[in-house]
């Protein structure tokens, strides 16, 4: 009796020890033993899963599992053997999900899908395939014939794709497709639709990369001027070394469809950055649901600065005319449009949309095209680059942003000798111009504009000391010099003098090419000339302010009063704008006597560039 009654203590004392393990997360009761939980096991609080290794928690409905699921944060190649690391909503980071080979092997309300145990599906839209539908929970193949089996339509086929008289796998997004292949849009088809195509090896550039065609694409297709991955969601972007991506709704170029019935697809961009893009001569320009703006760039082949070019014409997203490059003879023809652009030798630039009240910026399509003459009058294709400036939020609620700067110092010696900024050099800019620096900062600073300049770099240069104002080319010989040293962010040039005299700074464009090396409209060119007079009524301040004026044009901002009585193009286009009413006391003013004011329209174009970050 005492005996017996010893082991039933004992045996309760094990019975203890075993519920105990569970809720400390120890062990798991399988079959009457007791064994360690595993990734994919139900739980209900992180503790249950503890045993799975550190950082290991407990997926709930947030995250698709209604039963709980066992898991633990992964990076590629970090989860055990038999397991994967996957992403499963744009709120969380990816996980390890336990390998399978049936439903069978998950627990209770997971099911098995591209071969690992995820939850159950409520609709076909769950499964992400194609080629799959959800029934009773789990995703299951469509009714159909398999991938290259032969068809004349594409209900015929699993994927519903028939191409080239062949059943192919379709697609939304690259995890969609088998390793060695990629998603890539069907142009030719009268949906969106991706196809997946093997990986073309040969080409080499990577995904965000701009490029021309498709056949330059290592993956996907080029979109909007990048090779360009699908995606349906967000988890879809997500890549091995956590680039910050979002999955974006964009038009999709169609060649069976005009481009005003392009429908809406979606593709994996960067998120809260800037995009370089290629575009050819003739095209129609993609913005895409986060573009902020769009710097276009049309450059002279091997940026001859003999050669003008510039834009013919572009259309907006109604089909209208936004821009037309004016008559010869009318003078004022640059100044009557909302969108305001000025053919230029070796490069020029077209801002979309320097006038954010008259001509909103919008997800759609603007066709546009370019052109350009040599020396000789000759006609030539012009390269086209745009640069786009994506945020995930829209126009008015980007009130701060921070800028990086990069002040280029030419050869300063050639001053008098009794002037003291001879001898600046890259090492001591930063204590000689702190004047200059520090009234910048503040006329940019205000809380219209709220841009602060971070980093500040200074560099040597070996671009032209001084320019003459007369040549049209000098200028741009300088910028492009300097640009050579271009730093991402705005770039200011400091020189000995403009000729003629007078003339205290002058932008590479309005706006200039951001940040693009090699280019000369990069930046904009100041002279320190004046200050040699020792002039009380023109210092360090004072050229801290026309640094300010010059980089505000770098910024796509047009004088607030032009020297001939014209305003900006800012406004609704009904009356004269803001900045035009405030004259002399804006800092755009056309002359030195130009005050220190930013309205909240200016500071909205100057943050939407794309080299304003968060």
């Amino acid at each position: 009796m005492i005996r017996r009654m010893a082991l039933s203590a004992t045996r309760g004392s094990q019975r203890g020890l075993s519920l105990l393990g569970v809720v400390l997360g120890m062990c798991l009761l399988v079959g009457g033993a007791c064994s360690k939980p595993q990734v994919g096991d139900a739980c209900t609080i992180d503790g249950d899963c503890q045993a799975v290794g550190p950082g290991a928690q407990c997926l709930g409905k947030s995250a698709g599992f209604p039963n709980g699921y066992c898991s633990v944060t992964c990076t590629e190649g970090s989860c055990l053997e038999g397991q994967m690391c996957r992403p499963l909503v744009d709120s969380l980071p990816s996980v390890c999900l336990a390998g399978c080979k049936g439903t069978s092997d998950c627990s209770a309300g997971n099911q098995c899908y591209e071969g690992v145990c995820q939850p159950a599906c409520a609709m076909d839209a769950d499964c992400r395939s194609d080629g799959h539908v959800c029934e009773a929970g789990a995703c299951v193949a469509r009714p159909g014939k398999p991938p290259g089996d032969s068809c004349a339509v594409d209900t015929e086929c699993q994927f519903q794709a028939c191409a080239g008289s062949r059943c192919v796998r379709s697609c939304q997004r690259e995890a969609a497709c088998q390793t060695g292949e990629t998603c890539a849009l069907d142009r030719d088809a009268n949906r969106v639709r991706g196809l997946c195509i093997p990986t073309r090896s040969a080409a080499g550039k990577t995904p965000l990369t701009p490029c021309l065609d498709d056949a330059q694409c290592k993956q996907g297709a080029c979109v909007m001027g990048v090779c360009l991955l699908m995606c349906k969601e967000g988890v879809d972007c997500r890549t091995p070394a956590g680039d910050a991506q979002q999955c974006v709704e964009l038009p999709a170029p169609l060649r069976k469809l005009s481009p005003a019935k392009w429908p809406r697809m979606k593709g994996c961009l960067p998120a809260n950055q800037s995009l370089e893009a290629s575009y050819k001569a003739t095209d129609a320009l993609l913005v895409p649901a986060t573009g902020r703006s769009v710097t276009m760039v049309m450059t002279a082949p091997g940026v001859n600065n003999q050669s003008v070019v510039g834009m013919q014409w572009i259309n907006g997203a109604a089909g209208d005319a936004i821009y037309v490059v004016p008559a010869p003879g009318d003078n004022a023809g640059y100044f009557r449009q909302a969108i305001r652009h000025q053919p230029n030798y070796g490069s020029s630039t077209l801002l979309l949309s320097g006038a954010p009240k008259r001509l909103p910026l919008v997800s759609s399509v603007y066709p546009f095209q370019a052109f350009g003459q040599d020396s000789l009058g000759a006609n030539l294709v012009p390269e086209v680059t745009a640069v786009y400036k994506l945020a995930d939020v829209g126009p008015d609620a980007l009130t701060t942003g921070r800028l990086p700067l990069r002040i280029h110092i030419a050869d300063l010696s050639g001053l008098p000798m009794t002037c003291p900024y001879r001898t600046v050099k890259a090492d001591t800019a930063a204590t000689v111009l702190a004047p200059m620096l520090r009234k910048f900062q503040e006329l940019w600073a205000q809380t219209s504009v709220g841009i602060a300049f971070d980093p500040v770099t200074y560099v040597d240069s070996s671009a032209a000391t001084s320019i003459d104002a007369q040549m049209p080319t000098a200028l741009g010989d300088s910028l492009q010099e300097a640009s050579k040293n271009s730093g991402g962010g705005a770039d200011l040039v400091l020189v000995r003098s403009i000729t003629p005299n007078g003339i205290l700074g002058i932008a590479g464009g309005i706006p200039s090419a951001p940040a693009i090396k090699n280019n000369p409209r990069t930046g904009a060119v100041f002279a320190v000339s004046l200050l040699c007079a020792m002039d009380p009524r023109y210092g360090l301040p004072e050229l801290g302010a026309t640094a300010a004026h010059e980089l505000g044009h770098s910024f796509g901002l047009s004088h607030a009063v032009e020297r001939t009585g014209q305003g900006d193009p800012l406004g609704t286009g009904m009356g004269p704008s803001e900045s035009t009413m405030q004259g002399k006391g804006n800092l755009m003013y056309w002359s030195s006597e130009g005050g220190g004011q930013l309205t909240a329209e200016q500071g909205q174009v100057l943050r939407s560039m794309p080299q304003v970050r968060k």
